[in-house]
């Protein structure tokens, strides 16, 4: 399956976005309130910018990187350790997305490069603050959690089983149709929004 450039989520609240489909790159920018499931691979990074009050679910990515946001969720597999900046209030959850029979589709989506890349590794706990700068004394901005910390939280375990169901839905379609399908009708909704605005979806990561 080819991946399109890159896909923008911006100003949003209260809403529940679904990202279906094969991307370089996702950006969230002004996400209030909500929740935003991507149920596929991402082939390299993820930007997060001035977002609140946001859970934020990925299956893979080889980067997340997170700039002036507050009291924002990660339930994440990272290739790298996350990276944030003016930040407040973040979580980490561990989530291995990466099992024996997704490990070769991730490895070809997300490119092996030459860094010896192992789709196998969630580095979601080596979270660096730049604006933390004391060493061996942990930030006060962030907490990372294990998978089986997120077991035990009930609300927390609920909304990683539908994550979920909709990355097996995503793996299937893709497995079927042998490209990516299009995105659920929330993830229209707000493609929709961002076109009127005037805003490129494939904008480049340097566009944005």
């Amino acid at each position: 399956a080819t991946s399109s450039q890159a896909f923008l989520i911006r100003n949003i609240d209260c809403c529940k976005v679904q990202v279906h489909g094969l991307y370089n790159s996702v950006h969230i920018i002004n996400s209030s309130n909500s929740t935003i499931q991507i149920a596929s691979p991402i082939h390299g990074p993820v930007h997060v910018t001035n977002c609140k009050d946001t859970i934020l679910q990925i299956p893979f990515s080889r980067q997340l990187r997170i700039h002036d946001c507050t009291n924002v969720t990660f339930i994440i597999h990272v290739a790298s350790g996350p990276i944030i900046e003016g930040c407040k209030g973040m979580k980490f959850y561990q989530k291995d997305f990466c099992s024996t029979r997704t490990r070769t589709r991730t490895r070809t989506i997300a490119g092996e490069g030459g860094d010896n890349f192992d789709p196998g590794t969630n580095l979601y706990w080596d979270v660096k603050d730049f604006h933390w700068l004391k060493n061996n004394v942990k930030s006060p901005n962030l907490d990372v959690y294990s998978e089986a910390e997120l077991e035990k939280d009930a609300d927390a375990s609920a909304l990683v089983a539908s994550f979920l169901r909709a990355v097996s839905v995503s793996v299937q379609d893709q497995d079927e149709s042998g490209k990516a399908e299009g995105g659920s009708i929330e993830n229209e909704a707000i493609t929709e929004r961002i076109d009127e605005d005037g805003i490129d979806e494939d904008s480049s990561d340097d566009e944005l």
